[in-house]
This record gives C-alpha cells, sequence and structure tokens, in this order.
C-alpha cells in the first residue's frame, strides 16, 4: 500500500465522525417528517436537511456504501439549492438561515458536490457569480489570494493550464495541510479535492486520485 494512503490520524476522524452515525440518521429522518416540523419554514427544513446530508455523506465515504453516497449528494444539492434559490431572490429569512445561506455561497462547498455529480447547473445555483469554480468552468485563472485556500487554488488553475504535474503537487501539499490539523477536525472525505480530481480527469488529465485516502473516489466507485 502506498505510504501516502492511511494515516493513523485518519483512522481517529473515521471513528469519531461514525460515532455520531445514528445521530445524523435519525435527524434526516426527522427532518423528513412533515408532523416534525410543521412550525418549520421551507427554508428552514432545506438547511437543515442539506447540513444533515453533509454529514451523512462523509459516513458513506467512510463506509464505502457507493449507492448511499450517490444518493445523498443528490440530496444534499437538491436542498441546498433550494436554500440559495431562496436567498438569491430576496426571500425574507431569519438570519440564522440567511447568514449560513450567503456564506455557503461564497465558500461554494456544495458546488465541489455539484463537481463530483458533473451537475453544472446545481454548481451555478449553489455559489455566486464570481466564485472561482464558476471561473474554472469559463477557463479563467484566479489569483492566490487566500493562505487557506491556496493549494485549491493550485489546483485550479493547473486544470486551466490542464497540467497534470502542478495539479498533482498542489494535491499533495493540500493533503499535508490537512494532515497537520488537530484529530478533532474532523475531515475524512475532502470534497473540494474529491470535486476538482472528477473535473480534471474530465478535462483529460491524469491525477493521483487513489493515492490519499481522503480523496480517494475509488472506494465509493467513482
Amino acid at each position: 500500500m502506498n505510504k501516502d494512503y492511511k494515516t493513523q490520524k485518519w483512522e481517529k476522524r473515521k471513528n469519531k465522525i461514525l460515532s455520531y452515525e445514528k445521530m445524523y440518521s435519525d435527524q434526516i429522518a426527522y427532518l423528513n417528517n412533515p408532523s416534525n416540523v410543521h412550525d418549520f419554514s421551507d427554508e428552514k427544513i432545506c438547511c437543515l436537511l442539506k447540513l444533515s446530508y453533509a454529514n451523512i455523506v462523509e459516513l458513506d465515504y467512510i463506509n464505502e456504501d457507493n449507492e448511499s453516497f450517490q444518493n445523498h449528494i443528490n440530496d444534499l444539492l437538491h436542498n441546498a439549492s433550494l436554500c440559495c434559490k431562496a436567498f438569491k431572490d430576496g426571500k425574507d429569512m431569519h438570519e440564522s438561515l440567511s447568514k449560513p445561506i450567503s456564506d455557503g455561497l461564497n465558500s461554494g462547498y456544495e458546488g465541489y458536490y455539484a463537481l463530483i455529480t458533473q451537475d453544472e447547473e446545481a454548481l451555478f445555483n449553489v455559489t455566486n457569480e464570481d466564485h472561482p469554480l464558476r471561473k474554472m468552468l469559463d477557463h479563467k485563472r484566479i489569483l492566490n489570494d487566500s493562505d487557506r485556500k491556496e493549494e485549491l487554488y493550485d489546483m485550479i488553475n493547473a486544470i486551466i493550464d490542464n497540467d497534470s504535474e502542478h495539479f498533482n503537487k498542489a494535491l499533495k501539499e493540500r493533503m499535508v495541510s490537512l494532515r497537520k490539523m488537530p484529530v478533532d477536525y474532523t475531515i475524512c472525505f475532502d470534497v473540494w479535492s474529491a470535486g476538482l480530481i472528477i473535473y480534471a480527469e474530465k478535462q483529460g488529465m491524469n491525477v493521483d486520485r487513489d493515492k490519499f485516502i481522503e480523496a480517494d473516489l475509488n472506494r465509493i466507485g467513482l
């Protein structure tokens, strides 16, 4: 096995996330029961569901459950799209909903899930007009103006340049950064890298897709 594939920290994070499996499943069952949420607005239900499905998708990845992974990503994107549409349409909602939706449009978190499903319509639904993912689709390079996302920006620019070597270098640097984070920062499935890997391969690039367990899409049949 490639020495870069698995780490003790990943195993600890995995076990921490799996300990919440029943809680996340119960949350989704609760929110999908109309009798439980009759006092909730549609926007609140969608926002809570998209958060719950994001947690469940990571569990599917850990459990190597391809069918559930695909289904739950679609559920996640469906609810995220509805939230974002309401926000963009100027729907009056409490700040506790509007701020997370606005933050999500800026971060593009769900947009990386849309890359995995190759659903460009969903990507446009859940990102702002000037988001780097939209620029990538238009083959426009972006500036590395954020230390927090520097490796992701390098990966995006490598895609635009169709440069597999630089893409894989930036991917490795991202994994090194992730693995320096505390175990309590429970990321096992790196949706950001996974989405870019799918898109890069769609452009004909050669990618180290199975080198790092956090972004190894072979484990869920993609």
